[in-house]
């Protein structure tokens, strides 16, 4: 978590899993985009992973994002498709 005057304003989770780390949940508030909080909190999971025992992290990107991801060394492996009998909102 990241904060501004005690107000949470970004956010990410980091899943520790076996042979990979997952960083997921990426989100900031509107009001405090552009400012470096997300990718200081990417490179903080990424170093925290690393500390864990992970050679490897891996996410899932919004089209929007995926830019971003990559200034940070990620690369796409594959697409997320989600399939459901019934409506869904991610």
């Amino acid at each position: 978590m990241a904060y501004r005057d005690g107000v949470p304003i970004s956010k990410l989770g980091l899943y520790d899993g076996p042979g990979s780390a997952g960083i997921y949940a990426v989100a900031t508030k509107p009001e405090a985009r552009g400012l470096g909080i997300a990718p200081v909190l990417m490179v903080t999971a990424m170093r925290a992973a690393k500390e864990m025992g992970h050679e490897v992290v891996v996410l899932d990107s919004s089209p929007m994002a995926e830019k971003r991801y990559e200034r940070l060394g990620f690369v796409t492996v594959t697409s997320f498709r989600l399939f459901a009998d019934v409506p869904a909102t991610l």
